[in-house]
């Protein structure tokens, strides 16, 4: 029986291993190169996770990202993202110019629809960035966004609409900020797994404390 368990198990690792592999295929290649850059870490809690990163390139030069982080974890997360993935793509390939509102809205509304009934809800921040700096947010329920100025100071972007898949899209409100990126500074997009870590004086980082690191970083002007 031992034997049998343990066999089990292993079958199980495998297939959770190979799951992984194949979620992760989804995350965008990172771009070292050009005006706009872009890079990311992806550090799930187990061997699935909730969280999802999209990114891409346009013609006119801008990169269009969006973050999404779904409700628990495991295995269940991981497949209502790989449903928000095909749903995100659909959008941008219907409908490049779409602004981070539109990408919200279409995202909200695929949760409030398909996946709210399953107690299935997430937050998410989506933006365009162009070549100038020029930068349009739009976030909804997220962890604010920070940008971190080449003079070292921090700014928050906080959020403009509730988590997805709570309200239809008429009552959502999903609204854009708008900012701007001059060389060297960096805009940081994060879950909460971020900040959400003890230190051995069993005081959590939370979102001050996330500020306060982020103003302490090295960021190389590029």
């Amino acid at each position: 029986g031992l034997r049998l368990i343990g066999e089990r198990y292993a079958e199980v690792e495998r297939e959770l291993g190979t799951a992984r592999r194949i979620h992760e295929r989804l995350f965008p290649a990172q771009v070292t190169e050009g005006p706009l850059r872009m890079s990311y870490y992806y550090g799930p809690m187990s061997q699935l996770g909730g969280d999802y990163l999209d990114a891409s390139m346009h013609a006119d030069g801008s990169m269009v990202l969006t973050l999404v982080d779904v409700t628990g974890h495991g295995v269940a997360a991981a497949l209502a993202v790989n449903r928000l993935h095909g749903e995100l793509k659909r959008t941008i390939a219907q409908q490049s110019s779409a602004g981070p509102a539109r990408i919200i809205e279409a995202l909200n509304e695929y949760i409030y629809l398909t996946l709210a009934d399953e107690q299935v809800f997430a937050t998410a921040i989506s933006l365009r960035a162009s070549p100038d700096g020029a930068v349009v947010l739009c976030v909804a329920g997220h962890p604010p966004a920070m940008i971190r100025r080449a003079n070292g100071s921090v700014e928050q972007i906080d959020s403009t609409a509730p988590a997805l898949g709570m309200l239809p899209n008429a009552d959502l409100g999903a609204e854009e900020s708008t900012c701007r990126l001059a060389k060297g500074d960096l805009l940081l997009l994060y879950t909460d797994g971020a900040f959400e870590i003890w230190n051995e004086a069993k005081v959590q980082l939370g979102v001050d404390g996330m500020k306060r690191a982020v103003a302490r970083m090295q960021v190389r002007a590029g």
